[in-house]
């Protein structure tokens, strides 16, 4: 969806007492590596990737579930099923 929903979903998070933070985007794997560990060190639970590249990857999901969160986004099979455009049709 557009930014300003994500913005205003966040704020209502953050209304509500949920922890929710805009984070910048990790260029490499082993820069998303990193910052999910220190969320899940954190205590955090849940993480969305937001409007990042990292949205349509498989390994979002499958690096999230290594640190102990829950991908807040479709499974590693859906993901990889959308990156090869013939398959998916």
């Amino acid at each position: 969806g557009p930014p300003e929903l994500a913005e205003s979903i966040v704020s209502h998070l953050q209304e509500i007492g949920y922890p929710a933070d805009d984070l910048e985007t990790p260029r490499s794997e082993n820069e998303l590596r990193v910052l999910l560990r220190n969320l899940s060190d954190q205590g955090r639970s849940f993480v969305h990737p937001g409007l990042s590249h990292w949205a349509e990857r498989p390994e979002f999901p499958q690096l999230c579930e290594e640190v102990g969160l829950i991908p807040i986004c479709p499974s590693a099979r859906i993901l990889s099923l959308y990156q090869n455009k013939l398959t998916l049709l």
